[in-house]
């Protein structure tokens, strides 16, 4: 199995996300984190209004996934959607607690019945 957490448990990370994020906000000003790091490049903010982003996408492909047969799961233009927003104009706080209200942490149950999913754009 391909795994991008290296030896980290997914449901261990996605458990600690919220947290860690908290931890994030609370240690750095509003002007650190809207503060591009490079031309070019997302500003932590920026991050965390995609990570909130990931949260609407990432339950609507799980629900395909637990509900579907051979789901499709559709990627999207993460830029493009970042820039869209105006994330940077979203006061960090505030996508802190958009992602920890819609945080999807799965359970074993939700592991039951599981399909299998192809997404379109990754092939392992």
């Amino acid at each position: 199995m391909h795994r991008l957490l290296g030896d980290h448990e997914p449901i261990e990370v996605l458990s600690a996300t919220p947290g860690l994020l908290a931890d994030i906000v609370r240690s750095h000003s509003v002007s650190q984190l809207k503060t591009r790091p490079f031309e070019g490049k997302w500003t932590p903010n920026e991050i965390l209004g995609h990570l909130v982003d990931i949260e609407w996408v990432f339950a609507f492909r799980l629900r395909r996934v637990l509900c579907d047969r051979d789901p499709v799961i559709e990627g999207f233009d993460q830029a493009r959607w970042v820039a869209r927003q105006a994330h940077n104009d979203t006061e960090p706080a505030a996508h802190l607690e958009a992602f920890t209200s819609r945080h999807v942490t799965l359970g074993a149950a939700a592991l039951v019945n599981l399909e299998t999913g192809a997404h379109r754009a990754i092939r392992w």
